[in-house]
């Protein structure tokens, strides 16, 4: 069912001040950035920061009271029979499969600590 931790993202309160920490103090290359959004060059799983205040409008819960702090992502081959396998078994889930403009379609879970867990499928381009 799992293929692989794809990335762990951070939320950070100030995304040009943790760009330039992980750049200049850590001399991790930066792959990309977006609007709220940065990806660091690195081996195996991703490291990527995100803007803290986007998080809501992310996860679609705006107004809820919850902090998340970063979240870790997970490979799946099919997220809608993931979503299915880990809500029966009583896995808290958060935000059900979507298709995401990024090319994924994506679910959100809480661990029993309240972190916050991604599955996402790779959805393939129309040719």
């Amino acid at each position: 069912m799992f293929k692989e931790v794809d990335y762990v993202i951070l939320y950070v309160s100030d995304l040009k001040r943790s760009i330039q920490f992980y750049c200049d103090k850590w001399n991790i290359p930066l792959k990309l950035r977006a609007q709220n959004y940065a990806e660091f060059r690195t081996r195996g799983t991703r490291l990527a920061l995100f803007d803290a205040k986007e998080v809501p409008g992310l996860l679609g819960v705006k107004g809820r009271k919850k902090k998340y702090t970063f979240e870790v992502a997970f490979k799946v081959t099919d997220c809608d029979r993931t979503f299915a396998a880990l809500k029966a078994a009583s896995v808290k889930p958060i935000v059900p499969p979507t298709d995401r403009a990024w090319g994924q379609r994506t679910a959100y879970f809480e661990d029993p600590d309240g972190h916050l867990l991604e599955i996402a499928q790779d959805l393939k381009q129309a040719k």
